[in-house]
């Protein structure tokens, strides 16, 4: 038998010890939750921190921010721009090709990371038509678009390119001291030649002449042609245009031939319609007697003319035609003067040096 006094303070002993356990298990959970909610208050405002990069203890900082909005723009990075991504920008059908307009991420020769734009003919691969280089904004957005950024019109973007304009320079026809000269490029293309004649020079004038129009809608929309008082293009056959000009007794310092046929058979440049006798002497015609003639001669496929052969039949209406490698390519920099003493300068030790110095300098920006 349990004595009953005994009994009632052992259940009083039970409660008071269960009411101190539930006591101990409230402060603990409630110190707990306070805790908890103090490190998410502090966890979020760090990250608040982070993302308005506003800085607190950084006084070089914050005076560049000059309490302005914090930008939401931001430095390159490489995964951005990567190299060997593409951005395609758009397809155009021309009188010859369907063409696409690609964006391409490249190391230049200084292993420096460079947007170049293509303008390739999709049923000729690996033929590009031409190309341009971008200028690189000094921040990006979030989501890269190639698509509106300014071109570099000091980039010449072909070896051939910077030959024949060395060449000419050798020569003396782009001199800064001239007052005027009068430029005709037959072939707009891409316009890579006419842009970089406007913005590298001061006095030159740059007539172009392309017979397909889409083409030049193409060069403006893409490649930065602008037509003004210094540049132009006319809408012709190269050699209507050029007999045109002889009739009217128009005379230029420098004509830039580097029309060209790029169709699934072949390449070639000059197109046929300019290695014909009449055509080869209408453009002696057209050239000031000081003048120059600079010829890029390209031959892929079957049926192009030889360089060999080109050089032969110009070099019966100038006074003398020289040709020169260009590295790495198929490409011949074909040079044709109208005096005896430019032909004989050509020949000499002083022009290819200073050819070479020219070209060394516009690949230098390459």
């Amino acid at each position: 038998m349990v004595d009953s006094g005994k009994r009632k303070s052992n259940d009083r002993s039970t409660l008071f010890a269960l009411l101190a356990l539930i006591g101990l298990v409230s402060v603990t959970a409630l110190g707990a939750f306070m805790l908890y909610h103090q490190n998410i208050k502090q966890l979020t405002t760090t990250d608040s921190n982070k993302r308005d990069e506003t800085p607190t203890s950084s006084p070089q900082k914050q005076q560049k921010t000059d309490g302005k909005l914090p930008s939401r723009r931001k430095k390159i990075s490489h995964d951005q721009l990567e190299e060997g991504t593409q951005f395609s920008i758009g397809y155009h059908k021309t009188e010859e090709n369907l063409v696409h307009i690609v964006d391409q991420v490249i190391r230049d020769r200084k292993n420096k990371i460079a947007v170049i734009r293509n303008l390739l003919v999709v049923d000729s691969p690996g033929i590009v038509a031409t190309q341009a280089r971008l200028l690189i904004p000094k921040t990006l957005p979030t989501v890269v678009n190639t698509s509106d950024w300014q071109l570099d019109f000091t980039y010449l973007n072909a070896d051939y390119l910077r030959v024949l304009m060395a060449a000419g320079r050798a020569l003396g026809v782009f001199n800064s001291s001239k007052k005027l000269v009068q430029a005709l490029v037959i072939g707009l293309g891409g316009a890579s030649i006419s842009t970089y004649l406007r913005h590298a020079t001061e006095n030159v004038n740059v007539t172009a002449v392309e017979i397909d129009a889409s083409m030049v809608e193409i060069a403006k929309k893409y490649f930065g042609f602008i037509e003004d008082e210094r540049q132009h293009c006319v809408v012709d056959d190269g050699v209507n245009f050029i007999r045109e000009c002889v009739r009217k007794g128009e005379k230029f310092d420098v004509v830039i031939l580097d029309a060209c046929k790029n169709v699934i058979e072949l390449v070639e440049a000059p197109v046929k319609a300019f290695l014909e006798s009449n055509a080869v002497q209408l453009m002696s015609q057209v050239i000031a007697k000081d003048g120059v003639l600079l010829i890029n001669h390209l031959a892929i496929g079957v049926g192009p003319a030889p360089y060999v052969t080109v050089q032969k039949l110009f070099g019966e209406f100038f006074e003398g035609c020289m040709h020169f490698s260009v590295p790495a390519t198929v490409n011949k920099a074909i040079v044709c003067v109208k005096r005896h003493s430019q032909y004989k300068y050509m020949q000499s030790q002083q022009f290819q040096s200073n050819m070479h110095k020219y070209f060394d300098e516009l690949s230098s920006n390459a």
